[in-house]
């Protein structure tokens, strides 16, 4: 995973009250930091590169 871009993405001023909507973001439930979504190989299940949370929140994917 790019650390640039996931730092990148964690200073974003996001809503802290609402889950992330754009694409391929998601919020992390237990360190509240914002997570860059890599699909490989169709797996869904996400995991927080900060604290190992999984992502708990379906999202649709548009391709």
């Amino acid at each position: 995973m790019d650390n640039r871009s996931q730092i990148l993405y964690q200073k974003t001023d996001f809503n802290s009250s609402l889950i992330c909507m754009l694409p391929n973001i998601f919020r992390c439930s237990k360190c509240k930091k914002n997570n860059v979504i890599h699909y490989k190989a169709n797996i869904y299940l996400q995991m927080c590169a900060f604290c190992g949370m999984p992502n708990l929140v379906k999202k649709l994917v548009k391709k």
